[in-house]
């Protein structure tokens, strides 16, 4: 169960906010991806520091820098007066930067052993002074397992965020909701040997929930260079079905599906990431970045066995579509380390692409490798 893969990306894309087959960690956000999701959003406010003790003359349009932004990893602008030394009494007066944006953006998560999930996602954020919020949808596809445990579900997730940056302390925080649809099963086709798939014939789908917040820290080391610890948790909520394999009626009676039913899983993930970021170019439009981040969740991954609570809570058997016994869900905690390449390249003053290619190492249900690309564009 990948609650974390789908908080962290449900953060904004969607941070790419931990991470259902996304790395673990992402509605981490993405739902993270993602929620995962969790790291900083105002990146541009440790160049401006920086550039107060800078004796480096800023480029005329410093002021109207775009901040650093990859998928849910937001940051805010720095609006102000850029004066070139020979300006003499004639400054030049920079606009303040665009107020809003939109970004788009969509990736993979193939997981070691074949499995791949697919999402893509869309933002609209406002700044207020030193603050933000920002409204986000996301749809992620995750793949249908090879271990005949987990079906394939599709999430719908919209995601309301907010933050701000206090004397470059970063506070953030975001809340989540959707549905996940239920998909095909993989299961036994009753030889031992050899397996089907097939529609559910139990819940179709089941509501998906999650919160999250952060708290950081810039730290600028230069007037290009600056370092970010962070700490954050996420809680999500969600159901995840479980095939309940055939049923022989007897020799030569034809081989029925069980009756599939559905377990709660409730999951909390914690991460402290360290990130280092550099930026580029004359006006410093562009960066490049490397993050790394120990996390711990509740619910890595789990199974289930036979008898116990039902699958929606209730008694044995009870709920929509579980006619049958219920089960109890064995949930694994789990610690692992994720690190990260972040890159934004500023294309225009006010459109910019952006990547974020990160691996996870330790995760009992699978390594994953993410790759999400974006677009972002300030009006």
């Amino acid at each position: 169960m990948r609650q974390i893969d789908i908080a962290a990306r449900g953060k904004g894309l969607l941070s790419m906010g931990v991470r259902f087959g996304l790395p673990a960690a992402m509605l981490a956000a993405l739902p993270t991806m993602a929620l995962a999701q969790t790291q900083t959003r105002t990146e541009a406010q440790a160049v401006a520091s920086a550039d107060a003790v800078s004796s480096e003359p800023a480029p005329p349009d410093t002021a109207n820098v775009p901040c650093p932004a990859d998928g849910m990893e937001h940051c805010l602008q720095v609006p102000g007066v850029a004066v070139p030394p020979e300006a003499g009494n004639h400054p030049v007066i920079v606009p303040p930067p665009a107020l809003w944006s939109i970004g788009v953006s969509g990736g993979l998560a193939p997981r070691d052993g074949g499995a791949t999930g697919a999402y893509g996602a869309v933002e609209l954020r406002r700044q207020i002074g030193h603050g933000y919020v920002q409204l986000g949808a996301m749809r992620y596809h995750t793949p249908l397992l090879s271990d005949a445990v987990s079906a394939a579900s599709t999430f719908n997730v919209g995601t309301l965020a907010g933050g701000i940056n206090l004397n470059n302390w970063l506070l953030d925080g975001y809340v989540s909701y959707g549905w996940q649809h239920f998909g095909a099963v993989r299961v036994d086709d009753g030889s031992g040997v050899n397996t089907i798939v097939r529609p559910s014939n139990g819940p179709s789908g089941s509501p998906y929930y999650a919160a999250g917040a952060s708290v950081g820290k810039m730290i600028p080391v230069s007037n290009r260079t600056f370092i970010t610890p962070t700490l954050a948790v996420v809680y999500a909520w969600g159901r995840w079905l479980r095939p309940a394999g055939t049923v022989l009626q007897g020799p030569d009676q034809p081989v029925s599906a069980g009756q599939d039913y559905a377990t709660g899983e409730p999951t909390w993930t914690g991460t402290m990431r360290l990130r280092v970021d550099h930026m580029m170019g004359r006006a410093r439009r562009s960066y490049l970045g490397v993050s790394l981040a120990g996390l711990w969740s509740s619910n890595a991954t789990s199974f289930a066995g036979a008898g116990g609570v039902g699958g929606v809570g209730g008694p044995a058997g009870s709920g929509p579509g579980l006619p049958g016994p219920g089960a109890n869900a064995y949930r694994l905690h789990d610690p692992w380390v994720e690190v990260a390449l972040h890159g934004s390249l500023a294309m225009t003053r006010l459109l910019r692409a952006e990547l974020t290619v990160a691996r996870t190492a330790g995760l009992v249900s699978g390594d994953t490798t993410t790759i999400n690309i974006g677009l972002r564009h300030q009006f």
